[in-house]
């Protein structure tokens, strides 16, 4: 009976608490291992902003242009590039290299990137000989003949020496200060040169032609010095003045002349501040009465310029001469012109082309105004002076 009880009690037991037969301790499961991250090898990337290469002038300040860069893991490196630029000499001209350089947290060195620096010389400055000169020019036999003229800012010119010989510009060129202008001297007309002593002339040994024909051509060498500017008479200099001083201008063309047949010497030519007045149309406007010193017809006569610039006179012999001025820079005095003679029934008649500046005649300041033309045909050469009273 006991035992029934027993074996009852311990098959309650096994329902409610469970029966087994192995009473050890289940193990416990793997621990979950994290595989390590994987090893950054990747290096920044470098990208060079700006010029490459980069060209500096030299005795200018060198900029940096800047770089930026990059990396996978670390993102923007751009604030940790090393520059190198300490090769570079702004002073030297040459060829100079900057170098870029970074480095990632994980060591990575990114490839050098080299920017090439190349330092230049300025480019020479091209020579302006625009302005109104007179001076001296001395060859075998001409001993310091009068010489002026007026040379534009676009390298255009006539001029005249004292014996009536007129020198063409047909082009100036030169830098920094060094000029050459090469010019046709052409005989002025109705000149009778070749019934001249050749000893007493150099020119007329050249000269075939009375009629404006060509002399000879050749070329001026020299130097131009700095002329924006007058020593007044205290001996001061003054930048800004010299428009009231037309007399005292401080700046000269020095150099040599030489011609193509054969005659040499040398020439000197003073800087008039007269050419640093304004030009405009407005100047010429009106009446002016035309003074000429052709040398078979002498004359005067009355000339109209329009607003628009147009002008036109007819002279005592039924010459009708019809033209148009034009500014050229309306800083300087200096007027481009053209003109058509007609009617004269002579060799005169035709296309002329030059310039004009207004002047004023010596010890009459501004009361007694002209306007002096300077042209010329293919085979004539015309020269007048226009002169009005200021009131």
């Amino acid at each position: 009976m006991k035992m029934k009880q027993t074996l009852a009690l311990l098959a309650c037991m096994c329902l409610l608490f469970g029966c087994s037969t192995d009473h050890r301790t289940p193990p416990s499961p793997p621990p979950v291992v994290t595989p390590p991250p994987p090893l950054d090898t990747t290096p920044p990337v470098i990208t060079l902003f700006g010029d490459n290469p980069q060209v500096v002038t030299t005795g200018t300040a060198y900029i940096e242009l800047g770089a930026t860069a990059t990396d996978d893991v670390d993102g923007d490196l751009s604030g940790s590039i090393v520059i190198d630029a300490n090769a570079v000499d702004i002073s030297t001209a040459g060829s100079y290299s900057v170098t870029y350089d970074v480095t990632d947290s994980s060591g990575n060195t990114a490839h050098t990137m080299v920017r090439t620096v190349t330092v230049e010389d300025p480019p020479p400055v091209p020579s302006n000989p625009g302005g109104l000169w007179i001076g001296t020019i001395r060859l075998p036999g001409v001993v310091g003949g009068l010489f002026q003229g007026l040379l534009t800012e676009t390298g255009e010119g006539r001029f005249q020496d004292i014996r009536g010989i007129w020198y063409i510009v047909d082009n100036v060129s030169g830098y920094d200060n060094n000029i050459t202008i090469n010019f046709t001297a052409i005989a002025p007309p109705a000149r009778p040169f070749d019934d001249r002593d050749p000893d007493e002339d150099p020119l007329a040994r050249a000269i075939v032609f009375a009629d404006g024909s060509t002399v000879t051509t050749g070329t001026v060498t020299g130097t131009l010095v700095d002329f924006r500017g007058v020593i007044l008479s205290d001996g001061s200099w003054c930048g800004d003045c010299y428009p009231f001083a037309p007399h005292t201008a401080l700046g000269h063309i020095d150099g040599a002349i030489s011609l193509a047949s054969g005659e040499s010497g040398t020439i000197y030519l003073g800087y008039r501040i007269l050419y640093d007045r304004d030009s405009s149309l407005a100047k010429l406007e009106g009446s002016w009465e035309v003074q000429t010193q052709w040398p078979d017809k002498p004359y005067r006569a009355s000339a109209t310029f329009d607003p628009d610039g147009s002008f036109f006179w007819q002279d005592p012999f039924g010459c009708v001469y019809d033209g148009q001025a034009s500014i050229i820079d309306p800083d300087y005095n200096a007027y481009a012109l053209d003109m058509t003679i007609s009617l004269c029934g002579s060799a005169a008649d035709g296309q002329y082309s030059g310039q004009g500046v207004l002047t004023y005649r010596p010890g009459f300041d501004d009361h007694d105004e002209q306007f002096q033309l300077w042209m010329n045909s293919d085979t004539r050469i015309y020269t007048v002076y226009l002169r009005r009273w200021q009131l």
